[in-house]
């Protein structure tokens, strides 16, 4: 397929899935691997998703915020966990 028809083809899938409502980093991995699969080949686009997904996984920001601002909300008394850490 011309890689200018996958990229109008992407551009329109891009903005239906947005119109949906779906996650934009899920839906741009989604149409980004679509689209190299299409290009290319599927054994050309799965490493690719894999290394995405590790690279963001293991990044340090993303992994020790998230565990940080858990904690906080578990010692401060946030309504949904009020009294989790009292016990301990």
């Amino acid at each position: 397929m011309d890689p200018v028809t996958v990229g109008v083809l992407g551009t329109v899938l891009l903005v239906l899935l947005l119109l949906m409502g779906m996650p934009i980093a899920f839906m741009m991995m989604l149409v980004g691997s679509l689209g190299i699969w299409k290009l290319s080949a599927l054994t050309a686009a799965l490493p690719i998703v894999a290394q995405t997904l590790y690279s963001s996984a293991s990044h340090y920001p993303y992994t020790n915020h998230p565990a940080v601002h858990h904690h906080g909300k578990l010692r401060r008394g946030d309504r949904h966990y009020a009294g989790a850490l009292r016990d301990l």
